[in-house]
């Protein structure tokens, strides 16, 4: 960088160098030393070795994110995993508790319709009954 700035320096300023008087040369070499400075600001200025080796880092650094977010994921898979299988259990044990209080309710209300077709058959025949002996009492 130096070597750099002496030789643009020599190049631009060789005649009035010698010559100039103290800060003489400031208002003229200011653009040359700030093109150089902005030359040499970033790594990328210096070299492309330099500006590839950045570039390492950054992928690098994206790589290892990209890999801790890889190890996250299959960890909530995991999870996710377990759950589902727990979740998988509890369901077939509901839908076996789910048919057996089904089939609970069917013979509870069957019983129910046998009960009520048993005392209509026995009102019916008590009705018939009355009748019948009704009618032979009259006679």
């Amino acid at each position: 960088m130096l070597a750099e700035l002496q030789k643009r320096f020599e190049d631009a300023f060789s005649d009035t160098f010698a010559v100039a008087a103290e800060h003489g040369l400031d208002r003229k070499a200011a653009p040359l030393l700030a093109e150089v400075a902005k030359k040499y600001e970033t790594p990328e200025g210096i070299d492309k070795v330099s500006a590839v080796a950045i570039q390492v880092e950054q992928v690098k650094g994206v790589m290892q994110q990209n890999i801790n977010s890889v190890l996250s994921n299959q960890d909530n898979l995991d999870t996710l995993l377990t759950e589902s299988t727990a979740m998988a259990g509890e369901a077939s044990s509901f839908s076996r508790t789910a048919n057996q209080a089904k089939n609970a309710m069917w013979w509870k209300n069957m019983k129910l319709i046998i009960a009520i077709i048993v005392l209509f058959v026995i009102l019916i025949a008590v009705v018939f009954a009355s009748v019948y002996f009704n009618k032979g009492a009259k006679l």
